[in-house]
């Protein structure tokens, strides 16, 4: 992804929103969080739909605004992942688990007449593997590995998975699922896939993980022989 900007911020979002919409995402019950140095940016943007009532009504709803019908959440930098911009997700693709970690009553205690209940809470969130297509990461370029090639060799009739940096691993699937979430997603190490291991019309999907950097795009291709 560009570095953004000020003249270029609108467009990586709606860059965003035209993948959601291309994953069939629901319009309604979209939500971008964007870290508080993009906000910045896009606050400067005169394409930001936005105005003072709105803002007002926004706020009282947990939220600085709307853009491409999105609902706009600034994000500190210390919760945003380092290298990533923004995130747009539509609710349908998010699991948001609230876990009651702890809960105590404490019977009139000192300067209260009263109870006072004091509780932890835990927060966490999850991806649902079968519409990850409806979450959208905007990262910088070198924070993200390139997808890996899936080359075919028609002369000895086998594929064969390769990565352009060093270091990194790669999963692929060759039953159509995604190898980010698939339970039958294999490693590759190094070996060739024959044409005899894969079914006519169905694609090969690889992705490539390595420490210290996001996950691949998913490559694919379809077997035809």
């Amino acid at each position: 992804m560009d570095e953004p900007s000020v003249s270029n911020i609108t467009e990586l979002i709606t860059n965003a929103t035209e993948q959601l919409d291309n994953a069939h995402a629901p319009e309604t019950g979209r939500t971008l969080f964007i870290s508080s140095a993009c906000y910045k940016l896009l606050k400067r943007n005169p394409e930001f739909l936005t105005n003072d009532k709105l803002g007002e009504e926004a706020l009282k709803m947990g939220y600085v605004g709307m853009i491409d019908g999105m609902k706009v959440i600034k994000v500190p930098a210390s919760v945003m992942p380092a290298g990533v911009k923004f995130i747009a997700a539509h609710e349908s693709s998010l699991i948001a688990a609230v876990k009651l970690h702890d809960f105590k009553i404490h019977q009139d205690p000192p300067g209260i007449n009263g109870n006072q209940i004091d509780g932890r809470i835990i927060h966490d969130a999850f991806v649902l593997g079968s519409r990850a297509s409806g979450v959208y990461t905007a990262a910088s370029v070198t924070s993200v590995l390139p997808a890996p090639t899936i080359q075919k060799n028609t002369a000895n009739q086998y594929y064969q998975i390769t990565s352009s940096v060093s270091g990194t691993a790669s999963y692929y699937t060759i039953d159509g699922t995604d190898p980010r979430y698939s339970a039958s997603a294999k490693e590759y190490a190094g070996v060739t896939i024959p044409y005899s291991s894969l079914t006519l019309g169905a694609p090969i999907k690889a992705y490539s993980v390595k420490a210290g950097m996001y996950d691949s795009p998913v490559s694919s291709v379809i077997f035809n022989g």
